[in-house]
């Protein structure tokens, strides 16, 4: 996906520290932290387009697209 690029989902101090981009298909996944946890998110590339998959009390510790499927594995946070 030459020429995309993730917006930070909360800019300034408190930064989501997007990571793990993920290319599959025309979309891209990632982490970041939305309110607290770091969750999955998902853009198209545009800021309407980009939205959190998962909120959950586990973290993503690694992603993978094989085909036209994301695969992820997670470990509690605490």
């Amino acid at each position: 996906l030459a020429g995309t690029r993730v917006l930070d989902i909360r800019p300034g101090v408190a930064s989501s520290h997007p990571r793990d981009l993920t290319p599959l298909g025309e979309l891209i996944y990632f982490t970041a932290f939305g309110s607290s946890a770091r969750d999955l998110w998902v853009s198209d590339g545009t800021p309407a387009g980009t939205y959190r998959v998962s909120s959950s009390p586990r973290e993503i510790a690694s992603m993978r697209a094989a085909g036209e499927r994301l695969f992820f594995s997670a470990s509690d946070a605490s």
